[in-house]
């Protein structure tokens, strides 16, 4: 019986118990790792739809096929993107010359209508809707907007400035920034732009 497990194992005729049971246990190994790769193999072929049991070739060929599939929808994805991009750059240009010819945005709110309009929908809703509640600022042809009488525009926007000056004012002394910054901190949270040029220079000597 040894002679002939020697044989099988293709070793020598004097080989050791240990030669024998060392080649037993390589076999076994290889056997092992074959079977794993037939597994992975056929765990491969039905994820890319391909018969159990097809060739290295058939499996590199259907790869590099899905491969280039995948490429072309990265790309087709980044040309949406960028079309998207376009189409909402081009909607905040049509709306910022909208509300700049009504004379409803002066030009140092124009990066916060821009920023406002990017956002999406969301803030092409929020935009809108500022429109609706902010007064004319600046008459239809006028290069600057119009003379103020030193107090600050009515409507909502001019009601949460003139209450943030209040509500500064009582309290200053507890208060460790400017009342610039202050107002400016109440319009950003009522969704409104910072204050212009104009209506800080009404506000900027008040420390």
């Amino acid at each position: 019986m040894r002679d002939q497990v020697i044989g099988v194992l293709a070793l020598k005729s004097d080989a050791s118990d240990e030669d024998v049971v060392k080649v037993v246990r390589e076999d076994r190994e290889k056997a092992r790792r074959a079977e794993a790769a037939e597994g992975t193999v056929a765990a491969v072929c039905k994820a890319i739809d391909l018969p159990d049991g097809s060739s290295p070739t058939a499996i590199e060929s259907k790869l590099a096929v899905l491969s280039k599939r995948a490429a072309e929808a990265d790309d087709l994805q980044a040309q949406l993107g960028e079309a998207t991009k376009k189409t909402v750059e081009q909607e905040a240009d049509k709306l910022i010359a909208a509300a700049k010819k009504d004379g409803k945005l002066v030009e140092s709110e124009e990066a916060w209508a821009r920023a406002l309009i990017l956002k999406g929908d969301d803030g092409v809703t929020a935009f809108k809707n500022w429109l609706e509640v902010t007064p004319v600022k600046r008459q239809q042809g006028q290069t600057t907007p119009p003379a103020d009488d030193g107090k600050t525009g009515g409507g909502e926007r001019g009601s949460l400035i003139n209450s943030a000056a209040r509500e500064y004012d009582d309290n200053r002394r507890s208060i460790v920034c400017s009342l610039v910054e202050f107002i400016n901190e109440t319009l950003r949270e009522k969704g409104q732009p910072p204050l212009s040029e104009d209506e800080s220079k009404q506000h900027e000597t008040v420390a």
